[in-house]
C-alpha cells in the first residue's frame, strides 16, 4: 500500500513561498536590466552581489495610518486590498525605449535597481564599470518619478478623494520609501492621513448656523486651509486686505450634491476648494458675491458667499440656470421660466443635461446659448462617462412644449428681474 504523503509544515510552506518570491524577483530584475540597458547584463553580476541586492530590495506596499491618527479599519482593509491590485493593472514606461512595466514592478524592482545604481561604486567585481555605466542615468531618476506621479500618485490622490467629505473627514494618501530599522531593505509605505471637519457656530441674519472650515490636502501632502482676501473677492474699499478663513454652511454642501448630482461627493468638495484658491468673482442683481464653480472644466454654477465676522461664509450653491445667477436671470427674461418652472423641468440640476438630445436639438441649444448657459450643452460629452446619474427620458421636446404653453410668464421689467433674484436668493440661504 502506497504511503500517504506527509503534509508540509507551515515552516516548509513558508520556505517554499520565499524561494518562489526570490526566483520571481530575479526573473523580473533580469528582464528590467535588459530592457533598460539594451543588453543582457544580468549574468555579469556576481551571485553574492545579487543576493545582497535581494536583501536591500524595495518591498511591496504596506498601508499604515499616519502617526497618532486613528483610521477606520474598514478603510485600511479596503486600501490594503485594492491598491496592490490597481498597481498591477496600471503600467508606466521605465525607460524611454523599453517596454512598459506595472507600477508595482517599478516601485519594487525598478526602485531596487535605482538603489543598486547609487551603491555600485562601493563594490568591486570584474564588470563593475560596465554595470555602473549602464545604470548611470538612474542616479537622477527624475523622469521615472514624473511618470509615477502621472499614474500611481494620481491614483492615490483619487482614492483619497473618493473617501472624503469636507463636512465629515478628508483623507489623503502619501507614498513614502524608507529603510527598515533593523534590515537592509526599503519599505514602500502608503500613509493614510485624515483631517476631521472643524465646525463652529456663527450668527447669520440673527440665526445661529453651523459652518465648517474649508480645506484640502495640497500637492505637498500637507492640509491647506482655504483663505481669501477682500481683494480676491473684488472688494477694494476694505479697511485692510488681510486673509480671511473660509467656512461653508452644511446647506451649501447639501445643495451642491443635490444640484451637481451624479458626481462623487469627494470630487465635488475638491473642486470647491480648487475654485476658491483663485476665485472668479461676479455679483448678482443685489450685489451679492458669486464665485464661479466648475466640474471637469464645465461651468455649472456659483457659490454664494458673504463676509461675516471677518470670515468668508459660503452660504449656498446655485446651479447656473437658477434665478439667483446672471445666466439664470437671462434665462428668466428670455423664456419666462421662473423657479418652479425650472424645478418642474429639472433644469436646476446636472443630471438633466446628462442626455445627448439636449445639445443636438437646435432650438433648445439656442435657448441655453442665448442665456449664457451653453457650457451645459456639451456636458454630456465631457462628464457623461463620469456621472452615475443620467436623464431617463428625452428632454428637448418636453422643454419646447412646456415653453410654448407657458409664454405668458415672461417678465416685462428689470425691476421684476431684481425682485425674482432677491426672492430666489432669500429662499436659497434660508
Amino acid at each position: 500500500m502506497a504511503q500517504r504523503k506527509k503534509k508540509p509544515t507551515s515552516h516548509e510552506q513558508h520556505a517554499v513561498a520565499n524561494a518562489q518570491h526570490k526566483n520571481e524577483f530575479f526573473r523580473k530584475l533580469r528582464f528590467l536590466f535588459k530592457a533598460y540597458s539594451g543588453e543582457d547584463l544580468y549574468p555579469l553580476i556576481p551571485h553574492n552581489i545579487l543576493e545582497n541586492l535581494y536583501l536591500m530590495r524595495c518591498y511591496s506596499f504596506k498601508v499604515v495610518p499616519a502617526k497618532d491618527q486613528v483610521i477606520p479599519p474598514e478603510l485600511l482593509n479596503d486600501l490594503r486590498k485594492y491598491i496592490p491590485v490597481l498597481a498591477t493593472r496600471e503600467t508606466i514606461q521605465f525607460s524611454d525605449n523599453g517596454p512598459e512595466i506595472t507600477v508595482h514592478d517599478c516601485i519594487t524592482i525598478g526602485f531596487t535597481m535605482i538603489r543598486l545604481s547609487n551603491s555600485i561604486d562601493t563594490v568591486n567585481f570584474p564588470h563593475v564599470k560596465k554595470i555602473e555605466t549602464a545604470l548611470a542615468e538612474l542616479h537622477d531618476p527624475i523622469i521615472i518619478f514624473q511618470r509615477l506621479s502621472e499614474k500611481f500618485y494620481r491614483m492615490l490622490q483619487t482614492y483619497g478623494y473618493f473617501c472624503s467629505d469636507i463636512g465629515k473627514t478628508v483623507y489623503w494618501l502619501k507614498h513614502v520609501v524608507e529603510q527598515f530599522a533593523d534590515e537592509d531593505g526599503m519599505q514602500n509605505l502608503i500613509i493614510v492621513n485624515k483631517q476631521v471637519a472643524e465646525t463652529i457656530s456663527i450668527v447669520i441674519d440673527g440665526n445661529k448656523r453651523p459652518v465648517t472650515r474649508l480645506g484640502w490636502p495640497d500637492s505637498h501632502y500637507e492640509f491647506d486651509w482655504s483663505v481669501l482676501k477682500p481683494s480676491d473677492l473684488n472688494i477694494y474699499n476694505a479697511v485692510d486686505d488681510r486673509p480671511m478663513n473660509v467656512y461653508v454652511q452644511s446647506h451649501a454642501l447639501l445643495r451642491l450634491e443635490e444640484r451637481v448630482d451624479g458626481i462623487n461627493t469627494g470630487i465635488l468638495h475638491l473642486n470647491l476648494y480648487t475654485f476658491l484658491r483663485k476665485p472668479v468673482v461676479c455679483y448678482d442683481y443685489n450685489h451679492q458675491i458669486l464665485i464661479e464653480y466648475q466640474i471637469f472644466n464645465t461651468k455649472v454654477g456659483y457659490l454664494r458667499a458673504d463676509i461675516v465676522d471677518g470670515k468668508v461664509i459660503i452660504r449656498t450653491f446655485l446651479f447656473i440656470t437658477q434665478s439667483g445667477t446672471p445666466e439664470g436671470q437671462l434665462l428668466n427674461k428670455n423664456t419666462g421660466l421662473k423657479m418652479l418652472d425650472k424645478k418642474y423641468l429639472a433644469i436646476d440640476k446636472l443630471s438633466t443635461f446628462m442626455n445627448s438630445d439636449i445639445g443636438k436639438n437646435e432650438k433648445v441649444r439656442k435657448i441655453f446659448q442665448d442665456a449664457g448657459c451653453d457650457c451645459l450643452l456639451d456636458s454630456f460629452e465631457k462628464i457623461g462617462n463620469l456621472s452615475f446619474k443620467h436623464a431617463n427620458q428625452s428632454f428637448a421636446d418636453m422643454m419646447l412644449n412646456y415653453l410654448q404653453y407657458d409664454k405668458q410668464l415672461i417678465p416685462e421689467t428689470e425691476e421684476e428681474q431684481v425682485q425674482l433674484s432677491a426672492d430666489a436668493t432669500l429662499q436659497e440661504i434660508n
